[in-house]
Order: C-alpha cells, then sequence, then structure tokens
C-alpha cells in the first residue's frame, strides 16, 4: 500500500513529537495526518522541549484533541522486554501497541526502539522522521538527532534485521 498522509495511521513516539515542536511544524504535521496514534505512556511523557536557544517551552498535550491514546497490553510488553529489557516504557507500550494492531507505523528516533522493532518482526511498519516529513510535503529539517534521518534510521535497520537471523531462535521461544 502507498503511504499518504490521509490513510497512514501513525503512531508517534515522545521524541519525534518533541522534535516536531522544536521544528516548529508540529502543528503543520498535526494538521495533516488524519490518524494520529499516540501510546498513552508518551502521552504522558510529552511535556516540554528546548528551542535553538536552549529555553524550555512547555508542550500541552491536551490542547491536541485529535490524538487518539491507545493502550498496549502488559502481556505484549512482557514480551517485549524479554527481547529488548532496557526499553523505555513509552517505546515498549507504542510496540505493545504495534504488535496486538496491523496497519499502524510507528516513528521514533530512538535506536533502541527501531532495534526492538525490527527484532519482533515489525521493520515493515516502521517510518523515519525524515519520511515522516516528506510525506507531509514538508522539506527536511535539521535534525537534533541523527536518528531520525533516513540515512542513519537504515542503518539501524540493517544492523537489526541481520540481529534478527542470528538470534532467530531466542525470537521465535518468546513468541516472535
Amino acid at each position: 500500500m502507498q503511504l499518504n498522509k490521509n490513510t497512514i495511521r501513525l503512531l508517534a513516539d515522545a521524541d519525534v513529537i518533541i522534535e516536531l515542536h522544536r521544528l516548529q511544524i508540529w502543528d503543520e504535521i498535526y494538521s495533516q495526518i488524519t490518524h494520529l496514534y499516540v501510546a498513552e505512556t508518551v502521552f504522558d511523557e510529552v511535556r516540554f522541549y528546548r528551542d535553538n536557544e536552549n529555553n524550555m517551552i512547555r508542550i500541552n498535550m491536551s490542547e491536541y484533541t485529535e490524538i487518539n491514546v491507545i493502550v498496549g497490553s502488559i502481556k505484549s510488553s512482557q514480551k517485549i522486554l524479554k527481547v529488548s529489557p532496557g526499553i523505555d516504557a513509552g517505546e515498549l507500550e507504542s510496540l505493545a501497541v504495534l504488535i496486538e494492531n496491523d496497519g499502524y507505523y510507528f516513528c521514533s528516533g530512538d535506536a533502541l526502539a527501531i532495534n526492538t522493532a525490527v527484532l519482533i518482526g515489525k521493520n515493515d511498519d516502521l517510518i523515519s522522521l525524515e519520511s515522516l516529513i516528506k510525506l507531509t510535503g514538508k522539506s527536511q529539517k535539521k535534525f537534533n538527532q541523527p536518528n531520525f534521518s533516513n540515512v542513519v534510521f537504515k542503518k539501524i535497520v540493517s544492523k537489526a534485521s541481520t540481529q534478527r537471523v542470528y538470534e532467530m531462535h531466542k525470537l521465535k521461544e518468546n513468541g516472535f
């Protein structure tokens, strides 16, 4: 299926929401993505960002009433923790949502979250922030983290794909 801003079911991580605020394009992206989802933990994590002058700017997520807050199950989270014990709570819940529901695209700049998504077989359900921005017709901005770029994102996915091959026995034991 060809992705477009009207049909993508985007599952956004906290770092993506914060980076889009920092780039001052969150409102434009938010208004264009028809199906925007955020794990409950992520919704609670997003509180502020730092602008280019390092000023702390508050983010009030409750203003964005079109965001669908979604919850991942404890059972799925426990399976993921067996594969990636150090993963952050927000990414953990987002990945639980991803394995429980088809048709979502997870956008994160967190290397461990991207790696874990590939390990659990969800590499086709990932989208980089750079790709998301392009999808909405915006030009690429200078990112705060290199992991938001397509080049670094693809390197993480490639390395994790190789790791998945070597760890297939362990992954199968954990239901992946």
